[in-house]
């Protein structure tokens, strides 16, 4: 039970950082768009995509962990 709350926790916590990398992203992103830096704008939009894809992911994770404890409880 503490090691579900822990994975839950860490993930979370991640989850928090990658929100964090989002908004750096996203900012850089209108940057480069300003500047007109085509390698730039190319950069930052594959690493916004990546980082929606690793969201979606962790996302997947945290309602997997959350289904796990439930039925961990309904065990019990």
């Amino acid at each position: 039970m503490n090691t579900q709350k822990e994975l839950y926790a860490l993930l979370t916590t991640r989850s928090e950082e990658l929100s964090k990398e989002r908004l750096l992203a996203e900012r850089a992103l209108e940057h480069a768009k300003d500047s007109r830096t085509l390698v730039d704008v190319a950069f930052y939009e594959k690493e916004l995509e990546i980082i929606d894809r690793l969201d979606g992911e962790l996302h997947l994770l945290m309602e997997q962990a959350e289904q796990f404890a439930e039925a961990n409880r309904e065990v019990k």
